[in-house]
């Protein structure tokens, strides 16, 4: 089936055509290995240009080197998969797109390839008309955020394209690309909440942090003599350097990066379990991947985080060889798992803020429902990607 591609009405057709499609080829593993290993070049230059946005006050031009070195990547992936997608067309006739001759996994090219095409000349002329934006607006130009998408999208190529393959049971050895490219999608969606990360806002469970919140009127924790001059709501209406409440924002922005990341975390993972019985050392190497990435953005200044999130992917592993060594897993054990997972993040990060900066300043009731409101999120993950089997239905007296 070959089509000629001339008009958004092409587009759409082109991607329903893609889905019907049957018997469509099927990449070389190497390939795949090429695919992944250029989409974490340019997914290091997106946290490389996460750095600058975070922590330089000069930003001030277009072509910056993250800037030139994310825009390479991606212009040599989408090259690459030009030439995955060009050697399996037919030969011969016009230069039409046949749609069966599509692999598996590369149909997300098509749709994220123009994306960035759009997104990167969009962000020259948004920049140009707006500025350079540092911290918080970054990750929600909507320049930025077509980009994020296209990334996403084109990070996820080779997940997709491993999700065909036969086989339940890989080795690491094998599966590895889909692994990385998995958490390349991960990297991704947590970037655009960059300035929610815990990894980022890691100082605010230190005790140093809580301390110095105690100096404001309105910030205070339980138990401690500190007096409200008004009520929250009225705080939050009544902004004001005097009373507003600086414990409440700064704390739930943190928690709500913890809550983030675990939905996103356990997420992935539950669902590559979907398709597969994960080999020990995966989800060890999807952490290390971002441990890897996350202190871009406070320029590398935590190390004792790296540690901390590698300990939680050798955790989850070893909780994974535990409760979902069976195929198919139980739902029992799938629940359980998923509520596991979250004290086995959140653990070791807390444990590298007591031991490496500073101490941990929450209370009990601040650290207590860190973990079990997590854990409830992990249980909630699992019920959307896990959901109870249906009844089954009985026939209809008189059917």
């Amino acid at each position: 089936m070959a089509q000629t591609i001339s008009s958004p009405s092409d587009l759409r057709g082109m991607a329903r055509a893609i889905l019907k499609a049957k018997n469509r080829p099927q990449t070389e593993p190497w390939e795949d290995k090429v695919t992944i290993g250029l989409s974490v070049l340019t997914l290091f230059a997106v946290f490389w240009d996460g750095w600058l946005h975070n922590n330089s006050i000069t930003l001030d031009s277009f072509w910056s080197s993250a800037h030139i070195m994310m825009y390479a990547g991606l212009t040599t992936l989408g090259a690459w998969i030009g030439v995955v997608l060009v050697k399996r067309q037919p030969r011969g006739g016009k230069l039409n797109l046949s749609l069966e001759a599509v692999p598996y996994g590369y149909g997300l090219a098509l749709v994220a390839l123009p994306l960035a095409a759009i997104g990167g000349p969009g962000d020259f002329a948004w920049h140009a008309a707006y500025g350079f934006e540092n911290q918080v607006d970054a990750p929600f130009s909507p320049t930025h955020q077509l980009l994020f998408l296209a990334g996403a999208l084109l990070g996820g190529i080779a997940l997709a394209s491993y999700w065909y393959r036969p086989g339940r049971t890989p080795s690491l050895g094998t599966l590895w690309p889909a692994i990385l490219s998995c958490t390349a999608v991960v990297a991704m969606v947590e970037f655009t909440f960059m300035n929610l990360l815990p990894y980022f806002y890691s100082v605010i469970p230190t005790q140093d942090f809580q301390d110095n919140l105690r100096r404001f009127n309105d910030a205070f924790e339980p138990g401690t003599d500190a007096h409200h001059t008004e009520g929250l709501a009225s705080a939050v209406q009544n902004y004001s350097g005097d009373v507003f409440p600086y414990y409440l924002f700064a704390n739930m922005a943190s928690i709500a990066g913890i809550l983030i990341f675990t939905a996103v975390f356990v997420g992935a993972i539950l669902y590559l379990r979907r398709r597969w019985v994960l080999p020990f050392g995966s989800i060890t190497l999807m952490a290390t991947l971002l441990a890897v990435l996350f202190p871009f953005f406070t320029r590398f200044s935590k190390p004792e985080y790296i540690g901390a999130l590698v300990v939680t992917g050798v955790l989850v592993d070893l909780a994974a060889r535990w409760l979902l060594v069976d195929d198919p897993a139980s739902r029992l054990r799938l629940r359980a798992f998923a509520v596991v997972v979250p004290p086995l993040i959140w653990g070791p990060f807390l444990l590298a803020t007591a031991l490496f900066a500073g101490g941990v300043g929450w209370d009990a009731t601040v650290t207590g429902g860190v973990f079990s409101t997590s854990m409830g999120v992990g249980y909630g993950i699992s019920l959307l990607m896990f959901p109870p089997a249906l009844p089954v239905q009985q026939p209809a007296e008189g059917a």
